[in-house]
């Protein structure tokens, strides 16, 4: 991660970070937003040194579970991301991604601790980039173009994957519309809790 953590974290309110509105002018962000830090395989030390509460995989060809636990995360997750980039992935693998953040969330929360999410793959440039977009899409409601110029502005490794934004577009669509992972308290208000069928 020798490259990519010099970027720092990429939204949150670690000393050196402004905050979004600051950042981003008139765009105002009510709620609270976890740190998303897109990756290239971490080691234990990394995501100790970074205060990782969870570590997203975002490559179906790496398991890093064992690194997650020597680093001291809470939890650990896997979405089956492959690495091609002429193919549309499917939007399922974002919701899941969505599903483990808000799981993330609610357990950091409960632990009155910072949501500091890394998500990794191979080489930190295509596929946690675009999962990373996604979430920040995700929490702070914005769209995936915005999300992406916010990432890349922090994040300059990230190469542009026109297919998995894509899919990513359309899992965040399902989000706001209500349709996965937003909850409902039953009056009518989101819970921030990923709806469970």
């Amino acid at each position: 991660m020798c490259d990519l953590t010099r970027a720092g974290w990429l939204l949150g309110r670690d000393s050196g970070v402004r905050p979004l509105q600051e950042a981003y002018g008139s765009q105002a962000f009510a709620r609270a937003l976890p740190t998303i830090m897109p990756s290239d395989r971490p080691t234990a030390k990394d995501l100790r040194r970074l205060h990782a509460s969870h570590l997203l995989c975002c490559a179906s060809e790496l398991n890093t579970q064992k690194i997650a636990t020597r680093g001291g995360c809470y939890a650990y997750g896997k979405i089956p991301l492959r690495d091609a980039p002429n193919t549309v992935p499917p939007a399922a693998y974002f919701l899941a991604a969505w599903t483990f953040a808000q799981d993330a969330r609610a357990r950091c929360l409960a632990e009155a601790t910072p949501l500091r999410i890394v998500a990794h793959c191979a080489s930190g440039k295509h596929r946690s980039p675009a999962v990373a977009c996604f979430l920040l899409a995700g929490f702070s409601g914005t769209s995936i173009e915005l999300s992406w110029k916010m990432l890349v502005a922090s994040y300059p490794a990230a190469e542009r994957v026109q297919s998995y934004l894509d899919a990513a577009e359309k899992a965040l669509a399902q989000i706001q519309a209500g349709v996965a992972g937003d909850g409902d308290a039953g009056d009518g208000t989101g819970t921030g809790r990923p709806t469970r069928t």
